[in-house]
Parts: C-alpha cells; sequence; structure tokens
C-alpha cells in the first residue's frame, strides 16, 4: 500500500513542488508511526480492542481513495537486479542496507518483548516505542548534508559507530528511570533510522542512470534478507534476556563499521560525482524504487 500511495503521490506531483510535497509526505509517516503506538493506550494488548480500532482506522483511509479522481501511475517493466555486481559496485552499502535491516527489524519486532521484561506499563511501552520512532527524522538531513559534502562511508562510519553505543545503553537499561530510557530511544532512533538513507545514497552515487532501478531492487532484497534474519536470530538469542537483542544489534553494527573501514582504506574515492542528498523514510525503503523507476521512464521519453 505504502509503494502504491508513494508511486500514485509522485506521479502527480511536479518538479517545482515534488520536494514540498514527499517532505510533507515523509514527516507525515513518521508523525503517524510514532504517535499509532500511543493507541496501545487505549486498550490491553491481548484484547481485541486495538484490533477494532486499527480496523476502523483502515476503513477511514477508504474514504479518499474511492473519492479521488486521480489516475493511477504507469510503472515501467521492471528489470532483475544482480546482487553480486551491485556488491562488487558499492560493498558498503550493499552489507549496510542487511545490517540496517536486521537491526531495524528487531527494534520493530522486540522491542514490545523487550519493554515488557522491564515492567514497563503499557503507557510507558507506547511512549518508548512512538518518541524512538518518531525521532527517526532528527538527522536524516543534518547526516545527509554532510554525506553531500564528504566521502558517504564517513558518514555511515560515523552513524554506526553512534548506534553501537545507543544499542549499548538499552541493554544495561534497567527501566526504573523512565525518562533516561525515553532519551536513550531518541538517542537511538534518531541514529540508526538514518544510516540506511545514506547507503542508498552512496550506492546511487555509483550507479549510472540506466540501472538505477536494479540497484534500488538490489538494495531492498538486501535489506529484506537482513529484515528476515533480524526477528529470527533475535528469538534465540532472547533466552538469555530480552535486553540482550540490543547487545546483538550493537556488535552487528559495530562488525559493519570494520568492514566500512577496512574498505575506506582498500578503495579511497578523493573525486566523486555525487547526486543531491534525499531522505527517506526508514520504514519503507521500497519508496527508493518507486523513485527510481519513475526518474528512469522520464529520462527515457525525454531520450525518445
Amino acid at each position: 500500500m505504502i509503494a502504491v500511495t508513494e508511486g500514485w503521490l509522485n506521479e502527480r506531483a511536479e518538479n517545482r513542488n515534488r520536494g514540498r510535497i514527499m517532505s510533507i509526505y515523509m514527516i507525515t509517516t513518521y508523525a503517524c508511526a510514532g504517535s499509532a503506538q500511543l493507541i496501545m493506550m487505549l486498550g490491553s494488548p491481548d484484547g481485541f480492542r486495538l484490533f477494532v480500532i486499527v480496523s476502523i482506522l483502515y476503513s477511514f483511509a477508504l474514504i479518499p481513495i474511492l473519492m479521488t479522481q486521480s489516475k493511477t501511475p504507469m510503472l515501467p517493466k521492471p528489470h532483475r537486479p544482480n546482487i553480486r555486481r551491485l556488491y562488487k559496485l558499492s560493498p558498503v552499502s550493499m552489507a549496510g542496507s542487511f545490517v540496517v535491516g536486521y537491526v531495524n527489524s528487531v527494534f520493530y519486532a522486540l522491542t514490545p518483548v523487550y519493554a515488557y521484561n522491564l515492567r514497563l506499563t503499557t503507557e510507558q511501552t507506547a511512549i518508548f516505542i512512538a518518541v524512538s520512532i518518531t525521532s527517526g527524522m532528527l538527522l536524516q538531513l543534518p547526516l545527509g548534508r554532510l554525506s553531500d559534502r564528504i566521502d558517504r562511508r564517513w558518514v555511515i562510519i560515523l552513524s554506526c559507530l553512534l548506534t553501537s553505543p545507543a544499542c549499548y545503553f538499552l541493554f544495561i537499561s534497567d527501566g526504573k528511570n523512565i525518562s533516561s530510557l525515553y532519551f536513550v530511544g531518541i538517542f537511538y532512533g534518531s541514529i540508526a533510522f538514518s544510516i540506511h538513507p545514506v547507503c542508498m545514497a552512496h550506492i546511487n552515487d555509483l550507479t549510472p542512470e540506466n540501472e538505477r532501478t536494479q540497484t534500488a531492487g538490489g538494495l531492498l532484497m538486501s535489506y529484506g534478507i537482513g529484515a528476515i534474519l533480524g526477528p529470527v536470530i533475535a528469538g534465540f538469542v532472547i533466552s538469555f534476556g530480552a535486553n540482550y537483542i540490543y547487545m546483538m544489534s550493537g556488535i552487528s553494527t559495530f562488525i559493519f563499521t570494520l568492514h566500512a573501514l577496512t574498505r575506506l582504506k582498500i578503495k579511497i574515492r578523493r573525486t566523486q560525482e555525487k547526486h543531491e542528498f534525499k531522505a527517506f523514510s526508514v520504514q519503507n525503503p521500497a519508496r527508493k524504487l518507486i523513485f527510481s523507476n519513475k526518474a528512469s521512464s522520464k529520462k527515457t521519453i525525454n531520450n525518445n
């Protein structure tokens, strides 16, 4: 649904207002994803009321869709991505996308279990997850702009280095000081949710214009594989304690940092043509695929 929605918005937007429209859409996405956690305050998680509320919200979402007269966008023919070739093109971006998929999926899937083991109330759990997700918008643009000025891999390394201690603070937290836990959640969300957009920007800098769609698809596959494996691996780790899921996330980001530093030493890019950084919501890396499809189709029309 998100992919269709974004393709629809991108189809109707014009170049003069596309950035503003998509920025408003991204802010709306983060605000809703974060505030939606507060719905847990309206009922018990082990009852059916919360599911009924979500069902009602989906029903309300049908109203603007049924009333609109806009035509659906036409998508270009998809191409199969070459994962091996993409990894050779940018080992940092592909490995980073995998690690981010792992870390983010663990957060979304098992943070409620983590909060339960800290004996947080339903309200405290909702607020903790809400502030963590909403904070994902805080550093995207600052880090993105920084990556426009220096080698993007340094920004990726910096973000991962900061994510590791954030995971450690979540690991050692006992939940007694709820304000400190909220602060750590903001710290974690603002850093961990900013890594993937820079990875996308880095690999797109190295990708020819006519291969953007395949690149976006390959990056999405790498992210998806990590997102699948994350909860599975964490399911075994959680037997030692719910806080150990963040220990594994911290170790994963630290190992990736070493990998990125190694690649930085092996292949130094002193001069590299860069495309302007664009922020994307971490909840849907598929949006880059939609944008790439749109750009490729426009370029084809212009060339013809």
